[in-house]
């Protein structure tokens, strides 16, 4: 009996779409109330009434029960429950607001550990703990569904959540009661003045998704998806029903293939007594019921271009991992070469291949077997009847690819010689092809600096690399341009090291400016404290010396010899029992001199009884301060010595620390030597420096003059002298010197390691690319193509063979160019991604099957 469309009393409940959006913007206000009741975030409590009732799609029809809160009394509407089947009483409220003030009390009675609760988990958690959900993922689902609170959707991603809904529905639980689909009901056509005859309660009614169209593809295309009068999907909607119909076509694919296997297993195929009972098997029903799918979106979408392409992309997203799993399944059988091959598609083996036509045929092959196994099964899964065209797609992409990709590099190289652009490919290809390690070398070139200020570094010791050194060599001998401006560099180079090594050192001049700067500070001081002694007593100098001479440690032949050779000469400068202190001063000196290697002969080797001269020294030094101090007048001196620009005393404000000790009090000796070993410390600095530049001089000077420095020398000072030096030097002399040897080392390096190549290489770097890239680098580089085709050639890219090697030469010459040069030539953008990346391989074949 058909029903009148106004005869029906409809309650005015909106309907709802299930978006997050509008559920927060139309139960907000209740969700704040509840939040203030209760201190649990709103987004909280939006997020698990979403949960519970589908975004508000599934709120039990005139109830406003948003918690699925079930009437264990026995009153409310039935429903039943969506995860457990169970048929329950839920109870039903007159407004949102009466449910919340409800939902509070529920809540503060049954789990009081939710409230308070200050995020989803602990809330949730509250919940399940306390009965209120059986789903084991709940408080996952809850926290995900607040987390949608705090962001809004754009039009595409709430149309795939509606989407999403209609495939996997939220809700817990449904009204009961007799299913009326809508889509059958049969309205008559009873004008509007009409007596309504009937009230229907929709919340009797069990009403169906709203699909349309079968929706076997994947349980449901929406209704929205084309505007009232218009047949035109809309294009948000196309593109994500086309993607998800893409990732569901080999999804179909692969469940029809384990039931028709489930079937085979089972006995339960196609047979003769199913044709008469209409049992055909599950293979049977699954492909009938994706045929249906496939059927229903083509019907909806078949004219929508968005939507085919968005089915494209959907394959190829779906069947990326075939590839992965198929090599890694190999790989457990041990066929790793295989397996990679399977993994990229064919792409690549993942193996280095050796030199020779028929290592390079073998594989190839691999990769084609590989790519024709991963395109057959991609191309199958999308579509079966596509296999074979998968399969011959994947297993000749490899190669054509291979073919493309020299043809055009070989077509390149016939003109690349002529321009500008070109000739720096070349040049940097003949740098990656020469270098040891190409990755290291141009890491090291592009960071170089100046290890000695004004000694710029070639690329050869820039990199630090064996077959660029020996490159340069070559072109040293072949370009007489290159030899001369390599040349020049080197001059400039000895220049800086002996700039920056005579900054340090000084010269004979600084020397003695520096010297009579020590003696005007410390003359004075030394006069006032000899006169003040006087004649010195020599009892005790002899007593300690023969204490010397007695002790056991003094009983070498040297020790001895020096010992009572001091102890004669002071002996004979004595009169009365004394000596005076002046004459004590010279025989001080002249243990000086020993000791600094200053006499020659046989006397010069008492030099080596350095610990006894020390003592000796020391016997005289505490003789002198004592008579000082006991003749000295207990007078302030009134003297003022002038501070030399750049002594001791200068630096520390005018007068030294033992100069304003000695003038404060008594003159004394003591003070003077320690004045003195104070200013010398820059002269004793700057003569072992001068005495090191002699020492590293070769005895040859370059083409301005300057004495050509020597590596193997300097580095010999530094083992040999280098603890010593540390102690000398200031850590700015010994930075400069370490400095000098390091650049020093790498020109001798750069200078005689590696093998130098062939000078009609790079005499010939224009034909010779243009020869590797046809005939290969083995054959294209042999002698006999060089010798035929190469002169050939050398008609026609004679002059560009100049202006190659020039930019070659000027790239020795600047590591920064050289490292500019070597970076790899980007190409084809297209044909690289195929080169370079698995991706195109294992995609074209899913393409082709669409």
């Amino acid at each position: 009996m058909p029903i009148d469309r106004d005869a029906v009393l409809w309650e005015s409940e909106p309907k709802r779409t299930g978006a997050p959006a509008e559920f927060k913007q139309v139960y907000g206000p209740a969700a704040e109330r509840v939040s203030k009741a209760l201190g649990v975030p709103a987004n909280v409590i939006l997020g698990q009434w979403g949960l519970e009732t589908g975004w508000g799609k599934s709120v039990i029809p005139g109830t406003n029960n948003l918690g699925n809160i079930k009437d264990f009394a026995g009153g409310g509407v039935a429903a039943t429950d969506n995860m457990t089947g169970s048929r329950d009483k839920y109870r039903s409220y007159a407004t949102p607001e009466a449910f919340a003030d409800d939902y509070v009390s529920l809540v503060q009675r049954k789990f009081p550990g939710a409230v308070g609760a200050k995020n989803a988990s602990a809330f949730a958690s509250a919940l399940k703990d306390g009965g209120y959900a059986e789903d084991p993922g709940y408080v996952t689902k809850v926290a995900q569904a607040s987390s949608m609170m705090d962001r809004q959707p754009g039009p595409v991603m709430a149309r795939l959540g509606k989407m999403v809904e209609g495939v996997i529905p939220s809700a817990q639980a449904a009204p009961t009661g007799p299913q009326i689909d809508a889509r059958q009901v049969q309205w008559e056509d009873i004008p509007a003045a009409a007596p309504k005859q009937a009230t229907i309660d929709p919340r009797s009614v069990l009403w169906e998704s709203g699909t349309e169209g079968g929706g076997a593809a994947f349980g449901v295309y929406p209704n929205s998806r084309r505007q009232p009068g218009n047949n035109t999907p809309n294009a948000s909607d196309a593109i994500v029903m086309g993607l998800a119909r893409g990732v569901k076509d080999p999804i179909d694919t692969g469940a029809q293939l384990l039931a028709t296997g489930y079937d085979k297993l089972t006995g339960g195929g196609p047979s003769v007594s199913g044709l008469v009972t209409g049992q055909q098997g599950e293979g049977a029903r699954v492909r009938a019921m994706n045929e249906q799918g496939k059927a229903d979106f083509k019907d909806q979408y078949g004219d929508s271009g968005l939507a085919s392409a968005g089915r494209v992309v959907g394959n190829v997203a779906a069947t990326l991992p075939v590839g992965p799993a198929l090599g890694t399944a190999a790989k457990g059988l041990g066929l790793s070469r295989f397996g990679t091959a399977l993994a990229s598609g064919g792409g690549t083996t993942g193996a280095v291949v050796a030199p020779g036509l028929l290592s390079a045929a073998g594989n190839m092959g691999i990769r084609m077997a590989g790519g024709a196994a991963t395109g057959a099964a991609t191309a199958g899964l999308i579509d079966p009847s596509a296999t074979s065209l998968g399969a011959g797609i994947g297993a000749f992409l490899p190669p054509a690819t291979r073919l493309v990709g020299a043809g055009s590099n070989s077509l390149g190289s016939l003109f690349r010689p002529f321009t500008a652009s070109g000739q720096e490919r070349i040049v940097g290809n003949a740098l990656r092809e020469f270098s040891t390690n190409p990755t290291a070398a141009r890491n090291a070139l592009a960071n170089a600096t100046e290890v000695v200020p004004g000694s710029a570094p070639i690329a050869a010791t820039a990199a630090g690399d064996d077959g660029i050194a020996a490159l340069s060599r070559t072109m040293q001998n072949t370009s007489p341009t290159y030899a001369a401006n390599l040349s020049a560099r080197q001059v400039a180079q000895n220049q800086a090291r002996t700039a920056a090594l005579e900054d340090v050192a000084g010269n004979t001049g600084k020397l003695r400016i520096a010297e009579d700067a020590r003696d005007a500070l410390t003359a004075p001081m030394r006069e006032r404290a000899l006169q003040a002694a006087g004649n010195v007593p020599t009892a005790g100098i002899i007593g300690s010396l023969d204490e010397l001479i007695a002790n056991p440690n003094n009983a070498g032949n040297l020790a001895q010899q020096a010992l009572r050779q001091f102890k004669k000469q002071i002996e004979g400068l004595t009169s009365d029992g004394a000596i005076n202190a002046r004459a004590l001063y010279e025989v001080r000196k002249d243990i000086g001199q020993l000791m600094q290697g200053k006499l020659q002969g046989e006397a010069g080797n008492l030099r080596y009884a350095k610990g006894q001269l020390n003592a000796v020294q020391e016997i005289i030094d505490e003789a002198i301060d004592n008579a000082a101090r006991r003749g000295a007048a207990p007078v302030a001196s009134t003297s003022r010595e002038l501070a030399v620009p750049g002594s001791q005393m200068a630096l520390q404000g005018g007068r030294s620390a033992a100069s304003q000790t000695a003038e404060a009090g008594a003159p004394n000796w003591r003070g003077y030597l320690q004045s003195y070993s104070q200013e010398s410390i820059p002269i004793k600095q700057m003569e072992t420096l001068e005495e090191i530049m002699k020492a590293l001089q070769t005895g040859t000077v370059d083409s301005q003059g300057a004495m050509i420095l020597s590596a193997p020398k300097l580095n010999g000072i530094l083992k040999n002298q280098g603890s010593d030096l540390v102690r000398e030097l200031s850590p700015k002399q010994m930075s400069v010197l370490r400095g000098i040897q390091a650049d020093l080392n790498a020109a001798q390096i750069a200078n005689n390691t590696g093998r130098a190549v062939g000078s009609n290489t790079v005499q010939n770097l224009g034909q010779g690319q243009l020869l590797e890239s046809i005939l290969g680098r083995r054959l294209g580089g042999s002698t006999g193509a060089t010798a035929t085709l190469g002169r050939l050639l050398q008609v026609p890219y004679g002059t560009a063979n100049k202006q190659i090697q020039e930019r070659l030469g000027a790239a020795l010459l600047d590591p920064k160019e050289a490292a500019r040069l070597m970076t790899e030539p980007q190409g084809n953008s297209l044909l690289r991604a195929f080169q370079n990346s698995s991706l195109p391989y294992r995609a074209v074949p899913a393409i082709s099957a669409r």
